[in-house]
């Protein structure tokens, strides 16, 4: 095991980073799968709406995983920078498409209630699932806070919007199954806010990609 973490020491930094790209991505698309399937057998519009999150952020993630290759390839640095530019401004508008349709679905719950038959071992892998997702955005936001490339800072964004829909989802199968009143009124204020917040990520996106390409222009 010593052996296994000090050659992954020696790896070189943007061949850890394609390794985390690739990893955060497989495992977008295995949740993708699982909350699908769930979605469709426990008739939940919670597990839909988070299984098309996270296919769309998986789509996303493999484009910033060539996006990234691209810019490797590229001796420019005004080439680079306009890579990177691009993803971050797509990956903001992303979001904003994204927390639309979770502030309208957020809504919808809000207003009418939805029982679903959730219980059992599906509750407690729920639960599991968004707090490793929870982990690996935290991780990530950590590991490379210095990392100043702005495809980096678009996926630990998605990172980190697709781990509050999953726990969003683990209120949802918690409070389906242990309490009683208002879950839908509690659910969709929670998924509001969470649109709220994914929101608020791509807008300041698109305004920080806006503010680099005008500083390109006056270069």
């Amino acid at each position: 095991m010593k052996k296994l973490i000090h050659k992954i020491n020696l790896v070189e930094e943007k061949d850890k980073i394609i390794f985390f790209l690739i990893i955060t991505t497989m495992i977008n698309i295995i949740t993708t799968i699982f909350k699908l399937i769930s979605g469709i057998y426990l008739t939940s519009i919670w597990f839909l709406i988070n299984s098309l999150f996270y296919f769309v952020i998986f789509l996303s993630r493999s484009n910033s995983i060539k996006n990234y290759q691209q810019i490797h390839r590229q001796s420019s640095k005004e080439e680079k920078k306009k890579i990177e530019i691009k993803n971050y401004f797509a990956n903001g508008i992303i979001l904003i498409l994204l927390g639309i349709t979770y502030f309208g679905v957020s809504y919808y719950m809000l207003k009418h209630s939805w029982q679903s038959n959730i219980n059992g071992w599906i509750v407690y892998l729920v639960a599991t699932s968004s707090f490793a997702s929870l982990y690996i955005s935290i991780y990530g936001k950590i590991k490379y806070r210095k990392n100043k490339n702005y495809i980096i800072k678009a996926v630990k964004n998605t990172n980190f919007c697709c781990s509050l829909t999953s726990i969003v989802l683990t209120q949802v199968v918690l409070l389906e199954n242990f309490a009683d009143a208002r879950v839908n009124y509690y659910n969709g204020f929670a998924g509001i806010l969470v649109s709220i917040i994914i929101l608020s990520i791509g807008i300041s996106m698109l305004i920080t990609s806006q503010k680099m390409r005008d500083g390109e222009k006056q270069w």
